[in-house]
């Protein structure tokens, strides 16, 4: 013996598992926020591919784990989407306009830098005030919508530029985890009464959640809406399929 110790890594079964998933193990234990994000780049491309691929394992092992449930009895409440008749509008929506708004939303925020934060806190609170999202309606609402998006482009351009703010940077740990919790808990509205037990059911969106959030911080905003529409486009074929089969 020279009084080595191999590496995990040189394991067979190690060197298996591509270095971004390994990244992101790493930062899943301990979230740390980086001052700036990696941007786009052919090698970035290819580290959010891996992501996918992660994304893709990790929700076909759980769609196989519940139709095994089914299978043994247990009755799993049908997603409301199922329902819904298929349209373009629909799947322009589910693969495109959600993605986007749901990012924004949840991860939007979460690089802590001024000048991403700042304009879309502005907008975030100038819909709820306007409860638009409950009842839309530009002929009256718009204006006020029309001055906070004004107000979010001057805030962003003063603000551009700037590094995270100290004290987000300090609490990353927990936004990042707040962030992946409520992304997968917003997704309970997607199915119809549902009790504590169900809260099983959000977990492929919590694990999504995980991967996108990750994916914003190292890379950008680009990059976990790139996944979150790859995401909804393969889960949304699958059920087409389903559909089609049955």
């Amino acid at each position: 013996m020279n009084g080595q110790v191999s590496s995990p890594v040189s394991h067979p079964l190690a060197r298996m598992i591509p270095d971004e998933w390994r990244k992101l193990a790493t930062f899943v234990r301990s979230p740390v926020l980086p001052d700036k994000a990696a941007g786009i780049s052919f090698a970035n491309l290819r580290s959010v591919g891996a992501l996918f691929l992660l994304d893709l394992v990790l929700m076909g092992s759980l769609l196989g784990l519940a139709f095994g449930l089914s299978a043994l009895g247990l009755k799993i409440p049908e997603n409301s989407l199922s329902a819904m008749k298929m349209s373009p509008t629909l799947i322009g929506a589910v693969v495109v306009i959600a993605p986007v708004l749901e990012e924004l939303g949840f991860r939007g925020w979460l690089s802590g830098r001024p000048g991403q934060s700042v304009p879309l806190a502005i907008l975030i609170i100038a819909v709820l005030a306007t409860g638009f999202l409950t009842h839309p309606d530009l002929s009256s609402q718009g204006p006020i919508l029309g001055g906070a998006l004004v107000v979010a482009i001057i805030a962003a351009f003063m603000l551009r530029g700037q590094g995270p703010f100290s004290w987000f940077q300090r609490y990353f740990a927990w936004f990042y985890v707040l962030s992946c919790l409520a992304f997968g808990a917003v997704h309970l509205t997607n199915y119809k009464d549902v009790s504590a037990l169900f809260l099983l059911l959000v977990i492929p969106q919590g694990l999504a959640g995980v991967i996108f959030g990750y994916s914003r911080v190292r890379y950008g905003l680009w990059s976990d809406i790139t996944l979150h529409m790859l995401h909804n486009a393969t889960f949304l074929t699958f059920a087409i399929l389903q559909t089609s089969a049955s």
